[in-house]
């Protein structure tokens, strides 16, 4: 539920500093879509390279987003460092944040790591639905399981390169035992609250303490099969997810993962993807066509969207600029080299 409104933003000089930063899109449809993105204000986002496949496929995909941003100096920036933000919005430029969603692409050697870390990855989500070499995925039937050994390794070598551990799509057990052996802040990249919305993709209670144990954060998506199962949705579903984990754990601890993807699929392509066990029909096709939460179906007015509905809900402007980017800020000052 929304919180009382208690809160009026008097001026909107007073998010001017505020920088906007999205926990996930999805690489094939950022690609046609970034320059939305740009002129809707955002600053930077954390863009899915890949993360199923083998070690050359990841490859390929970065030399992708490679081209894309070379062909696009004038919008685009590639994120390494903290200061590539700070760039990115003081010249108005889109920061990339590479993003791989699972771990698949490392094969099983853990070496191929520095590869990726030298091509711009920066945070690295373990597992996408489905078990592999690493851990566990949230699809699986058992969400106790967690790290492999090779698992519990990658953990602390994601530790001493600088990237930032994501738990998105990982069973229970597995973001659980990063949260216990990491020493870098962890996140959940574009992932909700169950005990809002019990999708088998959300994660528990238990979860969001052990991320902010981490200092880290969650990041709350706008995916619709995660948010709730009434129809139409709304920002007040969305920011009920906001509100459950604040009132767990503080608003230091939330930002956004939206988690923009196409709207409809191809028949065939919503089979392949089950039939490979990376989706299954109740987490992700009973919901279908897609529509985005009313204030986030229009790219061009998320910003004022989603300010003007936190700020009914009560949030200050300095607690909107913290879920808005701050609190990814901290995180990837914390982690990055």
């Amino acid at each position: 539920m929304y919180k009382k409104a208690v809160i009026t933003i008097s001026s909107k000089d007073e998010l001017l500093d505020a920088i906007f930063i999205d926990g996930a899109c999805a690489g094939n449809y950022w690609g046609l879509h970034f320059d939305t993105f740009h002129k809707a204000g955002f600053h930077a986002q954390l863009v899915t390279v890949l993360g199923t496949g083998d070690v050359m496929d990841g490859v390929e995909a970065f030399k992708t987003i490679h081209q894309i941003i070379r062909q696009n100096p004038d919008k685009l920036l590639k994120v390494t460092h903290i200061d590539d933000l700070n760039t990115a919005k003081r010249e108005g430029t889109l920061g990339v944040i590479c993003h791989m969603q699972g771990a698949e692409n490392l094969g099983s050697d853990i070496g191929n790591l520095n590869l990726f870390y030298d091509l711009g990855l920066r945070v690295l989500q373990l597992a996408y639905n489905r078990r592999n070499y690493w851990c566990e995925g949230c699809l699986e039937p058992d969400q106790s399981t967690g790290l492999s050994n090779l698992g519990r390794r990658l953990v602390s070598a994601c530790n001493e390169t600088g990237i930032v551990i994501d738990g998105s799509h990982c069973s229970t057990g597995s973001v659980l035992q990063v949260c216990e052996l990491s020493d870098k802040p962890v996140i959940c990249s574009h992932s909700n609250a169950y005990a809002v919305h019990p999708s088998r993709r959300n994660i528990t209670d238990e979860v969001i303490f052990a991320l902010a144990d981490t200092n880290g954060v969650v990041g709350v998506c706008g995916f619709p099969p995660f948010v709730s199962s009434q129809r139409p949705l709304t920002l007040h579903h969305f920011i009920d997810h906001i509100d459950h984990i604040e009132s767990l754990v503080g608003i230091d601890h939330i930002s956004l993962g939206l988690d923009y993807f196409y709207r409809d699929f191809e028949e065939m392509h919503i089979k392949r993807m089950i039939d490979i066990g990376l989706w299954d029909e109740e987490t992700y096709v009973t919901s279908l066509p897609w529509v985005w939460p009313s204030g986030l179906d229009d790219i061009s007015r998320i910003i004022p969207c989603l300010t003007s509905a936190l700020t009914d809900a009560g949030y200050s402007s300095s607690e909107i600029r913290k879920i808005f980017g701050l609190n990814l800020m901290r995180v990837f000052s914390e982690v990055w080299k």
